[in-house]
């Protein structure tokens, strides 16, 4: 699979993995976590969310369900495609909205940046690979392989159109 994705990218990952492994207090916000918390594994009653599909669930952080749901709203709900050069400031409000919530409960007070910035850039890489695996790349449409190689850009050097550290201390 390296070959295919490239020597510079699975360093990259491995880096980033290697900063979150780090990083992360396991006495702080680590347990059971989702894994793949998307709008598509989520149902809201009208007053409630009803998170369902648990066949990803890991013992990991919580910031990284926190960083799945910022990069799926972005990609899957705000955006629908790949990402452009406003794509910053329009996340503006949603994701303040998002935040309040945690802030809310308390969970907000212990809400990392640099750990969550980390994370979302793992979800691309992840989504990344996932389509290397799965799709026959050489056939898709040229403008899917341009967002694949902004993926891979972003990957390898470690930044995002979407900058998260921002996005959450502006929340």
């Amino acid at each position: 699979m390296e070959e295919r994705l490239g020597e510079d990218f699975c360093h990259s990952v491995a880096t980033l993995v290697a900063d979150l492994r780090q990083s992360l207090d396991v006495t702080m916000g680590y347990g059971l976590v989702h894994g793949d918390v998307s709008f598509n594994n989520c149902h809201f009653d009208g007053v409630h969310p009803w998170l369902f599909d648990f066949d990803n669930c890991e013992y990991g952080s919580f910031l990284q369900d926190i960083a799945t749901v910022l990069y799926d709203s972005i990609y899957c709900r705000a955006l629908n495609r790949f990402a452009d050069a406003e794509l910053h400031q329009r996340m503006l409000p949603p994701l303040a909205s998002f935040l309040e919530g945690y802030f809310g409960t308390g969970i907000g007070t212990v809400l990392d940046e640099s750990l969550i910035g980390k994370f979302f850039l793992l979800r691309e890489a992840i989504i990344y690979v996932h389509y290397h695996r799965t799709l026959d790349v050489g056939s898709l449409p040229q403008s899917f392989r341009d967002g694949l190689e902004v993926m891979r850009r972003n990957v390898e050097s470690q930044s995002h159109q979407v900058d998260v550290c921002q996005l959450l201390s502006q929340c």
